[in-house]
């Protein structure tokens, strides 16, 4: 009875290391998604970013093209006259 009860406690206690194995190779997948998932995440705003600056930028040299700037410059202002009080405008 003894050999038997030795022999299931080393059935149990190797398919318990087999789950403990499984278990950290399942999370060391998990964790490897999750910084693939980040890192795609991160990957799209700066894509984002890139278009929309790209898509300003020719907008910009449309407007420019066409004489027309009104909408991207106003009036630069004049440093000058924040400087000193007394001057007028410049």
């Amino acid at each position: 009875m003894w050999i038997l009860l030795w022999e299931r406690t080393r059935q149990l206690t190797t398919i318990h290391e087999e789950w403990r194995q499984e278990i950290a190779d399942r999370q060391r997948v998990e964790e490897a998604t999750h910084e693939s998932q980040a890192g795609l995440a991160h990957s799209t705003r700066v894509l984002w970013l890139d278009e929309l600056v790209t898509s300003m930028a020719t907008e910009s040299t449309t407007a420019d093209s066409r004489g027309d700037n009104r909408q991207f410059c106003r009036s630069p202002t004049r440093y000058s006259t924040l400087l000193s009080a007394d001057a007028g405008p410049v």
